[in-house]
């Protein structure tokens, strides 16, 4: 089959090793737009339910082959079965070692894997999901500055893909951090690899611009709550503690001018200054500026129209100092 010279070199770039996804002794050709994949229907079948009922349906007379194989013709993208084949019979190696496609590989596969009922790789790509929104804020700090899973540009995949595997509290996660998207981006969406373009359902899209007001207004509540630590009741006489608690007061109060609605980034100018303070001062106010940001991290399925939080996700920040 002869492609267009722009088709032929996008699948080029997106499907590099398509012909190991091409087996001699295949049994079944797979179909995905315009590009056959000659595979084995028993390993189909043992990961597949949905393959597994087709298959022992009777096959109609006449009815499509290639090869002497029988065709399934499939209404998907030809990149999103690539990976997800190449994952199937590639083994784990195939995921785990290509860190570049970490969530194209993801996102093509939890596609795939939710549509056609393959629960073992669907529960593993929730798994990558779930960790790259984590509900615990000690585990949500740790992101930044980390190697992720994907980028700030695929958030509203990452959104999308949550929506569709039905996990509030990650989508509301994966929504904060579209609200830090820019209006455009939110509006008309954000083009991936594979040149299709990511889009929030409008719903969401209402949702991600209503919050950037009540975030705003969480981050000023942080901001008050570190004016008032002059209250705090440990060592109100240590000067080192002391001299530390009026820097916090004073960056405060410059940051009050401003309009943020990242609340849930990690300050590090806070961070350095409790490092001044003695132990017991700086556990306390860590452990209490962290469950201001806790308790924010599970108000989130609320700002955007989720209801209340899961309750698997009810874990509490660490205290270790």
């Amino acid at each position: 089959m002869v492609l267009p010279i722009a088709e032929a070199q996008l699948k080029l770039i997106n499907m590099p090793n398509l012909q190991e996804l091409w087996f001699e002794d295949g049994n079944i050709v797979i179909i995905a737009e315009k590009t056959e994949f000659r595979v084995y229907r028993g390993i189909l079948a043992q990961k597949s339910d949905l393959f597994k009922d087709l298959f022992t349906l009777p096959q109609p007379e006449g009815g499509e082959t290639l090869y002497g194989c029988s065709v399934v013709r499939v209404q998907d993208l030809a990149t999103d079965w690539y990976r997800f084949l190449s994952v199937l019979f590639g083994g784990a190696s195939m995921w785990t070692n290509n860190q570049q496609y970490s969530w194209r590989l993801t996102r093509s596969i939890i596609t795939i894997s939710n549509k056609y009922q393959v629960d073992v790789m669907r529960d593993e790509a929730m798994e990558r999901l779930q960790k790259r929104f984590p509900a615990n804020i000690d585990d949500w700090d740790k992101l930044y500055g980390a190697e992720i899973l994907g980028s700030m540009s695929d958030v509203i995949s990452m959104a999308n893909a949550a929506r569709l595997l039905e996990l509030p509290g990650v989508r509301a996660r994966a929504l904060y951090e579209c609200t830090q998207l820019s209006t455009d981006q939110l509006l008309v969406g954000i083009e991936n690899e594979d040149g299709v373009r990511e889009v929030l359902c409008t719903e969401d899209i209402k949702f991600c611009v209503d919050a950037r007001k009540t975030l705003a207004q969480e981050h000023i509540k942080l901001r008050v709550y570190l004016t008032e630590l002059e209250d705090a009741p440990v060592h109100i006489n240590n000067t080192k503690c002391i001299a530390a608690r009026r820097k916090l007061v004073h960056i405060s109060q410059q940051r009050s001018k401003y309009i943020d609605h990242d609340p849930l980034a990690p300050d590090d100018d806070v961070k350095n200054i409790l490092a001044e303070m003695c132990r017991s001062c700086r556990k306390y106010h860590r452990n209490e500026y962290q469950r201001l940001r806790q308790k924010l991290l599970h108000k989130l399925p609320l700002y955007f129209g989720l209801g209340g939080e899961e309750a698997s996700e009810e874990s509490s920040s660490d205290e270790s100092d």
